[in-house]
């Protein structure tokens, strides 16, 4: 399922680069660049219609995916600590909301209404990045002492998120100097550092197939099956 945002974002590309070309990396600095960002595809038809439609039948189902990581942390024995189940709660506030602002930002588009979609962009990045901590921190104190296969998706997960943060407040400053000093393809390489913050978080996500297979499974509906092993 992972792989449906991934393949209709390289397909958005592609479709970008050969139907409009000049408008998709267009910038107001005039200067020349060869990678579109993000925005400018999913706002651009037909590209835009392709992403909507992987984006909803991709964020629906992972929704849910909240309910299991509540489920999966509510029956580990740190559980009984309060702060635990405060971050616990927490942690599926910020996956609902996370994918909230997903949806938002894909269906208003930079062009229809740019403060809202703004908005939502930033408002995925902080959920985004909350999440990330949270989880990381969940996981490593309440599957404590770690399994070998704890350890791998820990060292997956970590190494993603550190991936997602260099690369955010990468594209921040590139960001600041395109607009700054209207440089040649620095828009290309935020565009670049765009993509790897998106790919990072679908990586991120993506480690749940370590966790919950085999022994680890959880059902959302009949969560006292959870095994810990």
């Amino acid at each position: 399922m992972f792989t449906l945002p991934v393949a209709s974002l390289f397909l958005c590309t592609a479709v970008g680069l050969y139907l409009h070309y000049d408008e998709v990396t267009a910038t107001h600095c005039k200067v020349p660049n060869f990678v579109p960002s993000i925005s400018a595809l999913i706002g651009t038809p037909p590209e835009c219609y392709i992403w909507q439609v992987a984006i909803a039948l991709f964020s629906s189902p992972r929704i849910f995916d909240g309910l299991l990581y509540h489920n999966f942390f509510k029956h580990c024995a740190t559980n009984r600590r309060l702060w635990f189940r405060w971050m616990n709660r927490a942690l599926l506030v910020l996956h609902i909301w996370q994918y909230m602002s997903l949806l938002l930002l894909t269906y208003i588009g930079s062009k229809q209404n740019h403060s809202v979609h703004r908005n939502a962009f930033v408002s995925f990045i902080i959920t985004s990045m909350g999440h990330m901590l949270v989880f990381l921190l969940l996981f490593k104190v309440g599957r404590s002492p770690l399994s070998d296969r704890d350890k791998y998706s820990l060292q997956l997960r970590t190494s993603f998120v550190a991936v997602h943060f260099i690369s955010f407040f990468l594209s921040l400053y590139v960001y600041w100097r395109h607009n700054s000093y209207c440089e040649p393809y620095a828009y290309s390489i935020f565009g670049i550092l765009e993509y790897t913050v998106i790919l990072s978080n679908i990586a991120y996500h993506t480690v749940q197939v370590v966790n919950f297979q085999d022994d680890y499974y959880i059902s959302i509906a009949h969560p006292t099956g959870l095994k810990h092993t």
